[in-house]
Parts: structure tokens; sequence; C-alpha cells
């Protein structure tokens, strides 16, 4: 049977709990240094306490030290990765193939996303170096997918909601290029949710202040059984820095719709134990949405990105029938509780957003009047309702466990054995005394076991085969009762170890070539330090450029795109969907302080945009 993977975001400990609480069967999480989301870190004893809270329902924690390093850091970050393996971790994704170089963990190695993987003889390549898993590039179709499924054994996760970056990742030096933060190590500062000006070659203004790079957000919920059958096995939930509201909301989406389909195919099954209990029915519109897309899963779709706001957009709320002196009247369906958050597009294009300070069925009374009119759409990018709901406890994950009591001539008989099919057995020796109360202690003993209180266990079902009904005092219940979920917890951790032990990492070939035509790397390798050129020059490379952020070079690619601004407007030449507007290429797009020049591969379908020193034309 295969196991099907939920894989979710946490920025803390706190918000890995909840994830696996909600249904993931493993989380991703920043330790204290060298992850891609440099303000989302953790330390040691927290990355322990995520673990031994997930290790319960054999779910996994994931750690990301998937920056780019120094050759000074590659000691310090070969030093952490053996110390996260102590506290329990279940794998470390990585970017850097500096670390290879070192002598890491026994554990399961993670492709980054920010590797580009992208291309089959790459990826095949990472499985030949001594990767168990591949993050697979956004950008990547169905059939991309299944062909790499077919020719290689290397596991295979893809992202199934959250945000998109416009750039292939990896391949993005905007954020370093404008700011002098690098998206490889960790500090990216978003240069693609800005807003700019573009213009051709002779200075023409074509569209002003739109937010021309601004995907909107990846749900593939309806693709699920898709990408399934194309060859993934692990689902990624995006969004290390969202907020608990969106790890809860999102998370329980995902593993309902993922057990339906887990339930109608006997092939596949969950990756961890338990089943989830919930006190609100999840909306991914109702917490952080920038809209959203397939994103090439199936093809090049049309609109991919909001041109108007980089903001969460939320769920449509309706239309602006009328505008009175401190309220507004809204044409809608749904209903608005005071301290909702309104997001608003006017006929010009314009948006804001504003407060609800109270509510009367449809009329609403903002904090501050904002400047709509009549016909404007109103979008709920906060819900108040929900997010007060899922400020408290709004999920329970347990195991179920089937009892079995008899007596014996020393006592009593407890055994459990739970849904993964872990049984533990105890005698408890008791001197058998009548019980006074017969048709009652069959009852309390029933009642008394079954009450598992804060542990992650559900007695299903009790069978008891006692041949004359006992006295047994209450205090005496209780102590069996936790004695033997402490047996069940360590049967399970100990059956968790023994899978933990017995994993051998793939035995890597040194020898295996590179996948590069020319024998060179670019700086798009993103080489920076000396054990990651040694390790390229192992593999036939002949050349390699050192990363950007180890260089100056003048007019780089600070992005690779398979988006097109071309087709986003319309304006593609193979399409031609609206009449084209008169301009001379090549096209820029510009902001306060950078001008860039915009380079399209019409073949490939594929745009680089590339800094030009010179802001004006």
């Amino acid at each position: 049977m295969k196991k099907i993977e939920l894989l979710a975001p946490a920025r803390d400990t706190r918000h890995g709990i909840e994830a696996v609480k909600h249904g993931a069967d493993a989380v991703y999480i920043g330790a204290i240094k060298f992850g891609a989301r440099a303000a989302a870190t953790n330390n040691l004893n927290d990355m322990e306490e995520l673990c031994r809270f997930a290790h319960q329902y054999h779910a996994k924690v994931y750690v990301t030290l998937n920056t780019i390093l120094t050759d000074k850091e590659i000691e310090e970050a070969v030093t952490l990765a053996h110390k996260l393996y102590l506290t329990g971790i279940d794998a470390l994704i990585i970017q850097d193939m500096g670390l290879l170089m070192h002598e890491l963990p026994s554990i399961p190695l993670h492709a980054s996303t920010q590797m580009h993987n992208l291309h089959l003889a790459h990826i095949l390549f990472l499985q030949k170096v001594g990767f168990q898993r591949a993050i697979l590039a956004r950008e990547l179709s169905l059939p991309d997918i299944a062909n790499i499924s077919q020719n290689t054994d290397i596991e295979l996760e893809a992202f199934v909601h959250g945000a998109a970056c416009v750039s292939y990742s990896g391949q993005c030096y905007m954020s370093l290029y404008s700011h002098g933060r690098s998206a490889n190590r960790g500090v990216c500062a978003q240069c693609c949710r800005q807003g700019y000006d573009l213009t051709d070659a002779t200075g023409k203004i074509l569209l002003k202040n739109r937010y021309l790079l601004s995907l909107k957000d990846i749900q593939r919920v309806h693709s699920i059984k898709d990408m399934i059958l194309a060859g993934i096995t692990s689902f990624k939930i995006e969004g290390r820095l969202k907020s608990m509201s969106y790890v809860k909301n999102i998370t329980t989406f995902y593993r309902q719709h993922l057990d339906t389909i887990l339930e109608t195919d006997r092939e596949l099954v969950p990756a961890s134990s338990g089943k989830c209990r919930y006190t609100f029915i999840p909306d991914p519109a109702k917490t952080f949405q920038r809209d959203h897309d397939n994103y090439f899963l199936h093809h090049r779709t049309e609109n991919m990105a909001n041109l108007l706001t980089p903001k969460s957009l939320g769920e449509y709320a309706g239309v602006v029938e009328k505008v009175e002196k401190n309220s507004i009247i809204v044409k809608t369906d749904i209903l608005f509780a005071n301290g909702d958050g309104l997001l608003f597009v006017t006929k010009s294009g314009k948006t804001g957003g504003f407060r609800v300070n109270r509510q009367v069925g449809n009329r609403l009374f903002p904090a501050q009047m904002p400047p709509v009119d009549p016909s404007t759409l109103l979008y709920r990018n906060h819900d108040h309702t929900l997010d007060k709901l899922l400020s408290g406890t709004s999920a329970c994950r347990t195991i179920k466990v089937s009892m079995f009591i008899k007596d014996t001539e020393e006592g009593i008989l407890i055994s459990c054995r739970d849904e993964d099919h872990y049984t533990v057995s105890h005698v408890f020796e008791i001197e058998k005394e009548f019980s006074q109360k017969v048709c009652r202690a069959e009852e309390n003993l029933r009642q008394q076991m079954s009450k598992t209180g804060n542990t992650p266990f559900e007695i299903e079902h009790i069978e008891i085969q006692l041949s004359r009904s006992w006295f047994i005092p209450l205090s005496r219940m209780s102590v069996w009762k936790r004695l033997m979920i402490n047996l069940l917890l360590n049967a399970r951790e100990n059956g968790r170890k023994k899978g933990q032990m017995d994993f051998l990492p793939p035995c890597p070939d040194m020898s295996y070539p590179y996948p590069s035509s020319d024998g060179k790397l670019t700086f798009r390798a993103n080489v920076f330090n000396r054990y990651a050129k040694a390790f390229y020059l192992m593999h036939g490379v002949k050349e390699v450029e050192p990363a950007l952020e180890d260089q100056i070079t003048k007019n780089p690619v600070v992005m690779s795109c398979r988006y097109c601004l071309k087709h986003e407007l319309g304006w593609c030449p193979k399409q031609k969907r609206v009449p084209l507007p008169i301009f001379q290429e090549p096209l820029f797009l510009n902001d306060h302080n950078h001008r860039y020049k915009l380079i399209f591969n019409c073949i490939k379908c594929e745009m680089d945009i590339v800094a030009v020193e010179n802001k004006q034309p």
C-alpha cells in the first residue's frame, strides 16, 4: 500500500502541534539558523517538544536547513544537523550541495525546491547522490511529474496550496540585487509583491503602478487524485510565516479531502495515525489567500496574477448597494460580524480596506468610512467569527484502541491493541473479592477504563470476560489505565524508533555525472562555498561560476519565470487575446529605484527579468 502524506507548515512548535492535531501527517519547520525563512526559527528544545508530540501519531518532523552557506557556515550547519538528529527529527531539507561533502547524520535528505527541481535529469542526479525525496518545482505539469515518477525511484513532494513564487525557486535574485537581501539566504524582500510601471523602449507608460509579478496563490484540492496517479506521495502546504488560523483551517481543509480519497482507494493509506474531529467547517477563502490558481499543473492558465493588490483577497462578500453618512448597505449572501475585515476594489481598480465596527444585517458601520461608491466590489479577508473560533481548541485527534479484560488465577489480564496493531498486555495481581453491586461492577469497570483523558488514545471497544463480578476500587482502575496507556505509548515509540534505525541512507554514487551539456555551471547553480564547488567538480563539471551573492555582476538575470507577462496581459503573439497596444520593445519594469528589462523566450514560453543599471530609458 502507498502512504500519502499531508505536509503542513510550522512557524514554531505551537503551530506544528496544532498542525498535527488538525490532521497533518508531517510538518516542516525551521531550526535556529540556515532556514529559507529567517524570520521563523526554533531552538533545539522546541524541536524536541514538537517531535515528542508528533511521534505519538507517527507524524514526522522535517527541518529546513535550506539556505546556501559560506565556507565558515558549513561546519556550523553540519554540527547543527547532528544536534537536530538527536532531538528526533525525521529528515533534513537542504539546498547546499556542500553539505554532502561532510558526514551528516543517518537521516533522510530532502532536496529543497530551492534546488530548481524541474528536470528529470537533475532529479535523477539527486537520487544518485543520496537524496530520498525531491520537492518539485511548482511549475511542473501532471505529465512532467508522471515522467519524473516513472523514471526515478525518489520520493516526490509537491505544493498543493499556498503562495507561488513568480520566479523558478532558487533562481530569483531580484531581492539580492535591489535590497542586498538574498532569497537563497532566507531574507527575501518579496520584490514580486511590489507595484511596478510597465514601459516600452521609448519610455511610454503602458501600465501604471500595477502588481505585475504578484501571482495568485496555488490551490490544487481538486487535482489531488490526479497528482497521486502522477506519482506524488507528499502534498505540501506553503506558509511557514502564516498565522495559526491559516495553519488550522488549511490543514483541516486538505485533511478532509485527502481522507475522502483514501476511503475510496484501498491501495492508499495515510502516512500517520489517528482520526480528527473538528469544531468548525474549513474554508480556504476565510484565511489568507490571494485568490487561487492551479499554476501550470494542467496547462498555462489566463489571469495567473492579481494586478490590483498583493494582499489577501479572501472570500467574495458582495457589492456596495448604497453609501450613507456613516454606513454602507451591501448586496450580499453572507452574514457579517462585528470585527470583520473587508477589502474593496473600486471601478478604477484602486483597492483598500476597512474594519466593520458594527453591523445590522447587510448594513455595515465601518470604524472609518472608506472611499467606496455603489457597485464597489467587497471581499472579506478577515472573518472575525472563524478567527475567534480557531483561537481556541478547534480539533481533537485520537488513535483508536480496543481493550480486552479477563481474569486469571493471578489477577486481572488487560490487553490493548491500537489501530496500527501495536499490542500490549499486563496481568495485575489483585486479591479477588466479590462485588456487592453485581449489576454495576462491570459497567463501572467499562466506564473507568474508557476514560483516556489528555492522551492520544480513544477506547473504541472494550471486551470484558470475567468469571465473576469482582470488586475493584476506582483508584486501582486508574492506576491500571495509566500503566496500559504508558505501555502502549512505549510500544509505539519503540516501533517508530526501530523503523528509524532501520533506515539505510542510499549509497551515493560519487562518480555519477552532473547533467550539464557544456560542463559549466553559471551563478544560477548557487555555489557559495568551496565544498559545493568541489562536489560539482567531483561529478564531472569543468567550470563553476560562484553564486551571485559572491560576485559583482553587471546586468544580471534577476528572475527566470515560466510565468509570462505578455500572456498575462493578453499580448502573447501566439494567442492575441486582446488588441495589442502600440509599443516598442523591449519592455521594462520600473519601480522608484530600479529598472528591469523583460526578455521573452517565446519558444520555451518563458520570461527573464534583467537588471538595468540606468533607470532612465
